[in-house]
């Protein structure tokens, strides 16, 4: 009798580890999926990058919300959302949107339809957007699901116009769009044949409230194993060959290098020294977070700050881009103090452990050794001469693009990431 609970508890453990094997082999699946997926968008059309791909839809999420406040704001981008997709919004208010920002976007799904030869991308979106009602402003919390498609031989957006939500078909302002034609060239852009456009939105949650910063969170999937792609090392081979100056020493120096400024930037509630090696998308992210705190009258802060190793995850390159995604295991003291400098939340004492997959992109046409060493990676002037534009004031270069140096385009916690793009 004794043994009994014993072997019901055996008898459990085995059913988890049945489920988390098949969840496992579920999960490495959909990566091989997801990943020859992509390998197919580009076999038909090599000027696919996700790094830009992330640039449109972070641009199109944020386009979407501003317009939607609008009178009829939006009807002008009826070239990229189809009559279903507009409807997800139709009990919305028309509040006045002050700011969008994007917490997290996952590719759920890529498939290709042989039928019509298109191919359809499955988006989940995470955000916090601030609205204005009568001149009280009120955050929300959301989650979306976005089904964008386009035909299957359609040229993807150099990166000039990737953040640029414009005519499909020529580019111009979308505010000379009438009854879903152009003003400038006089066309009438089919959706699919230019461009991406949303087929459907799925608003899976809208809470009214503003980010939760105070209380303790429990690290999830710390513990995990590092989701390494397959060929990462045959990628990471290749690309030293290609940049001999390259030396996954001098990459490590740069990683270091932004974490510590990040670091330092975060607790000073000040991201000016960091801006250089954030891209634009990450670089708003964090600033609407100091920006949250600041108005909530908190500040969260970290002290000994340190790396205990990195992992290699992945080594991509595309038309534009070189990435290298990374799997940083860090440790630090974290917590947040009120107005009063009272702990409001995570602990002055206790270390917190963590690991999050860290993304750094650079411009194929870029080679030589990763700097570390605080200087503008164009003209050698220092990091302190780029402004909040991501521009260096002393030689006009565009420091945070990744064509000069490596830059943090993205960062993703363990429980979500996914070695898929």
């Amino acid at each position: 009798l004794s043994s009994a609970p014993a072997a019901a508890d055996h008898r459990a453990w085995e059913a988890r580890a049945r489920e988390e094997a098949l969840a496992e082999r579920k999960r490495k699946q959909r990566h091989a999926n997801i990943e020859a997926a992509l390998a197919a968008i580009k076999s038909t059309d090599d000027a696919f990058s996700y790094v830009l791909f992330e640039d449109f839809l972070y641009a199109l999420y944020g386009e979407v919300h501003s317009a939607r406040g609008k009178s009829d704001g939006l009807a002008r981008l009826v070239p990229y959302l189809t009559e279903d997709a507009l409807a997800a919004y139709a009990d919305l208010p028309e509040h006045e949107v002050d700011a969008v920002v994007i917490g997290g976007m996952r590719v759920a799904s890529i498939e290709a339809n042989a039928s019509d030869d298109t191919i359809t991308v499955t988006v989940a979106f995470t955000s916090n957007v601030s609205e204005k009602d009568s001149g009280a402003e009120h955050a929300f919390y959301m989650e979306e699901l976005w089904t964008l498609k386009r035909k299957a031989n359609v040229k993807s957006r150099p990166p000039e116009k990737a953040r640029v939500i414009g005519c499909p078909n020529c580019g111009a302002p979308l505010d000379k769009m009438v009854a879903g034609k152009c003003g400038y060239c006089d066309v009438a852009p089919a959706r699919g044949e230019q461009d991406w456009f949303v087929a459907s939105i799925e608003i899976g949650r809208r809470e009214k409230r503003g980010p939760m910063l105070t209380g303790t969170t429990q690290e999830v999937g710390t513990d995990l194993p590092t989701v390494v792609a397959r060929d990462v090392k045959a990628k990471l081979k290749a690309l030293e060959q290609r940049d001999p100056a390259f030396t996954w020493r001098g990459f490590i120096a740069r990683v270091e290098r932004t974490f510590h400024t990040f670091h330092a930037s975060w607790s000073a509630q000040d991201l000016k020294d960091v801006r250089p090696y954030l891209s634009d998308n990450l670089f708003e992210l964090q600033r609407y977070w100091v920006n949250a705190y600041a108005s909530q009258k908190l500040k969260n802060m970290t002290k000994d700050a340190s790396i205990v190793t990195v992992h290699l995850a992945k080594v991509m390159r595309d038309r534009f881009f070189d990435s290298i995604t990374v799997r940083v295991f860090a440790r630090c003291i974290d917590f947040t103090v009120d107005e009063t400098g009272k702990v409001v939340g995570g602990s002055q004492n206790d270390v917190r452990e963590y690991s999050e997959y860290w993304t750094f992109i650079r411009g194929v046409g870029k080679t030589g050794a990763p700097r570390s060493d605080g200087n503008c990676p164009s003209c050698g002037a220092p990091l302190s001469n780029v402004n909040m534009a991501g521009t260096c004031t002393s030689c006009n270069a565009k420091v945070t693009s990744g064509e000069f140096d490596w830059v943090l385009s993205r960062i993703e916690q363990d429980e979500v990431y996914e070695a898929a793009a």
